[in-house]
């Protein structure tokens, strides 16, 4: 059992210096922000401020595609199983983003492949 434990951490090292695993963690990050930024101009917009909402839909649509994109690209490498690349794929990229950290901290890559 410490050999799998050992060349799994290997592979987490390797995954982690992939220039592809590194896009993967940024884009979710600045997705979820222009998540949470469409959110306060579609507030703003229906309160009083000025209406931002279509300057910053096409690029949180753009953001999330990219993260889709990412995400299935790296789906096997993440070692995520398809029941699991949905489930995050549905939560969006704060769900990804934490996957990610989660998946680097454990030390049972099965947890991920749900």
């Amino acid at each position: 059992m410490p050999q799998r434990t050992s060349s799994w951490r290997a592979s987490v090292a390797d995954l982690t210096r992939s220039p592809l695993f590194l896009a993967l963690r940024v884009v979710a990050l600045v997705e979820g922000l222009s998540f949470a930024v469409l959110l306060v101009c579609s507030v703003l917009k229906r309160t009083s401020g000025p209406d931002l909402v279509p300057l910053m839909g096409p690029v949180h649509g753009a953001l999330f595609v990219a993260v889709v994109v990412l995400v299935l690209v790296q789906r096997r490498r993440l070692r995520w199983g398809p029941l699991f690349t949905l489930v995050m794929l549905t939560l969006g990229s704060p769900g990804v983003h934490f996957a990610l950290q989660a998946g680097l901290r454990s030390d049972r890559a099965p947890a991920l492949s749900g």
